[in-house]
């Protein structure tokens, strides 16, 4: 069986002037702080790249680049987490949280339930998954595990900050 693996691609600005979309600019401070955390992401320093992304988020809110290129961090290092897939899992719960719509990070999500033995769609399945999580101090994760539809869409969301899980290298 041949597995897929999809990483989904950054969005950098390629230079720190204001970037500009109807009705709003963002300061260069917010997209330099974004474009260093996208070349830690290129470099797949993951932990650094979502420290320095949520710094982003932090400074502007509002900056969906940030926003958008933290839940592909999240997203990314759950695939290169796979081989820990409860915390895996926790990554793509935390990319979920940002972009609840996200088709590829759903099925990332998915496909980790399964390596896990789960199915993604039985509830008990999903219980007792929420179980591991709350028992590895994943509570945040869990929270918001509990509130995805097995769809992945329609997805309820959560402060991204609130997603305390840390441990080391292990930031999601």
């Amino acid at each position: 069986m041949r597995s897929r693996v999809t990483y989904l691609g950054l969005t950098l600005v390629a230079s720190a002037q204001a970037f500009c979309v109807p009705g709003r600019c963002a300061d260069t401070t917010v997209i330099e702080i974004n474009n260093q955390g996208i070349q830690e992401l290129a470099k797949k320093d993951y932990v650094s790249a979502i420290k320095t992304l949520k710094r982003a988020v932090e400074y502007d809110p509002e900056y969906t680049l940030a926003r958008d290129n933290l839940a592909i961090a999240y997203n990314n290092y759950g695939l290169n987490k796979r081989a820990e897939p409860l915390f895996a899992l926790a990554c793509f719960c935390s990319a979920m949280s940002i972009q609840p719509a996200n088709a590829t990070t759903g099925q990332n999500m998915s496909g980790i339930i399964k390596l896990l033995g789960k199915n993604p769609r039985s509830k008990i399945d999903r219980d007792a998954l929420i179980d591991q999580l709350e028992k590895q101090g994943m509570h945040q994760e869990a929270i918001y595990f509990k509130g995805i539809d097995p769809s992945h869409y329609g997805l309820p969301t959560i402060d991204v900050y609130a997603l305390t899980f840390s441990q080391d290298d292990k930031i999601c």
